[in-house]
């Protein structure tokens, strides 16, 4: 994502320094799945019509959809369309598409500098693209009424919202498992320490009678059952605790990443470019 943004720019930076430099109208290249003889005739003439015509053309540098994903925006959207011609600073750009390898369609559109885009299309023979159907659109896409409503002079075309970064919810687990590692270390020695007070029972416990030895062996088994507990307990904390607290020392290692996009902002009367910052 970070690289497409990154050539969406330059690409939009491309076409703004060559309209600059060329003229007011700007000739995209046509796009589409026609041979490419087609749409580079299909462009040339579009080129050659609008400078024969009173007007000063040059071809862009990439493509008209290329110039709207830059700007987050998709055509033949009026207010897309208007957002890259008032980004590249033109008084009009021409585009279109060429689509089939047989008979040709070819859709052609223009968006002046008031906003209107004129959209008009025709077929063509195949290995025709010059033909006179062709010819007869150009001064009908100059001089025709507008067939999309005009942009909005109020919209601004933002760069995608950034995407929320999702939690991490590794980090709670690893602590529960250090505490309860601690919990269970604790536990283990309570019953060791438990087992300790019954073995010094023990040790001084008569074996006179038939009751006292009785007595003795029931201290015996007590003090091996909170022995054998208090083992198991605290083996178990110190390999719950030991594996959490690795995974958290390495969890709370790793660096934080910030994502910085710089993105062409597009305004009424103007364009501009946002400085994005935020968390991967």
């Amino acid at each position: 994502m970070k690289l497409r943004t990154t050539l969406a720019a330059a690409v939009m930076l491309q076409m703004q320094i060559q309209s600059a430099v060329a003229g007011t109208v700007s000739v995209a290249p046509m796009e589409g799945d026609a041979p490419t003889p087609v749409r580079d005739a299909v462009t040339a003439a579009l080129l050659t019509y609008a400078n024969e015509h009173g007007d000063t053309a040059s071809t862009a540098a990439t493509s008209m959809s290329d110039a709207a994903s830059a700007l987050g925006c998709t055509l033949p959207d009026a207010a897309c369309a208007e957002a890259v011609r008032s980004t590249l600073g033109v008084d009009a750009i021409v585009w279109g598409t060429a689509t089939g390898r047989g008979p040709t369609t070819i859709d052609l559109y223009r968006v002046d500098a008031h906003g209107l885009v004129t959209h008009r299309q025709t077929v063509v023979a195949a290995g025709h693209p010059s033909d006179s159907a062709v010819d007869q659109m150009l001064p009908e896409l100059y001089g025709g009424n507008a067939v999309i409503a005009a942009a909005d002079p109020t919209l601004v075309v933002a760069p995608p919202p950034m995407v929320e970064p999702a939690r991490n919810h590794r980090k709670p687990l690893l602590i529960t498992g250090v505490v309860g590692g601690g919990v269970f270390m604790l536990v283990g020695i309570s019953l060791w320490s438990h087992a300790s007070g019954l073995q010094d029972q023990i040790d001084s416990a008569p074996v006179r009678t038939a009751a006292d030895i009785q007595a003795l062996q029931d201290l015996e088994n007590r003090a091996d059952s909170s022995s054998r507990w208090g083992n198991i307990m605290f083996v178990s904390g110190l390999a719950v605790g030991s594996i959490a607290t690795y995974y958290l020392v390495k969890e709370l290692r790793r660096p934080t990443h910030n994502k910085i996009a710089l993105l062409p902002m597009v305004m009424p009367h103007g364009a501009g470019l946002t400085l994005t910052i935020g968390g991967l």
